[in-house]
Parts: C-alpha cells; sequence; structure tokens
C-alpha cells in the first residue's frame, strides 16, 4: 500500500487511477480500472504503517487496492458515492467495518471478513 512516511496524491479519473509524487508531481505509478469510478477513499492499515484504496464503481462493486494491485472486489447493494473504513476506532465492535453511502440515499454498514 502507500506508505505512511511518503506524501502522495491520489487522482481518480473515470477509468484510470493516478498515483504522484507530492513532492514534484511526477507520476509513482497509475492503473487502468475495469469499471467507471463513482468514488474513492484512502484509508490506513491497521498496523499502521501503509495505505490502501478503496474504490466504488458504477457496476456497483467495492475493489480494495494495495498500490496497483486488486486486493479485493465485493458486489455492493447499489452504486458507491461516498465510502468509509471505521478505524482504528471499531464500529458494532469491528474494526475496519466499510460504510457505505449508496445512490440511492441507502447507508450500510459492510464488513469483507478480513483487513
Amino acid at each position: 500500500g502507500l506508505l505512511n512516511d511518503q506524501q502522495e496524491i491520489v487522482v481518480l479519473a473515470e477509468h484510470t487511477m493516478f498515483v504522484l509524487n507530492c513532492e514534484d508531481g511526477s507520476l509513482k505509478y497509475n492503473r487502468r480500472l475495469d469499471a467507471a469510478v463513482s468514488c474513492g477513499r484512502v484509508y490506513s492499515m491497521p498496523d499502521g504503517k501503509a495505505h490502501n484504496l478503496l474504490i466504488g464503481t458504477f457496476t456497483d462493486h467495492v475493489n480494495v487496492f494495495s498500490d496497483t494491485s486488486l486486493q479485493w472486489s465485493a458486489k455492493a447493494s447499489g452504486t458507491p458515492i461516498a465510502l468509509h473504513v471505521a478505524s482504528p476506532q471499531p464500529l458494532c465492535g469491528v474494526s475496519g467495518m466499510i460504510v457505505m453511502l449508496s445512490d440511492s440515499g441507502v447507508l450500510s454498514v459492510n464488513y469483507l471478513g478480513t483487513d
């Protein structure tokens, strides 16, 4: 994932994720995405040493990326328009719960079964 001691700029375009070096704006890496992006959220990993990226899509999926590698994908109950990871404070007694607001206004709390 993105390291905590480095500052980077994450840019989400319709079908591409770019990560830029914060100091000089140079491209660190990019990845073409299979579906159009509806929202995104950077979140801290439980060990606190790195960050991952959640990306919601218009195909009603939530994808978890570590750098350019897709770590997890889950079908959502609607198109995500906002995502948040309840961490380090647990939600419902569990750290890492994903809070999602859908395009229809439904707020849901989801657990992918892993950190």
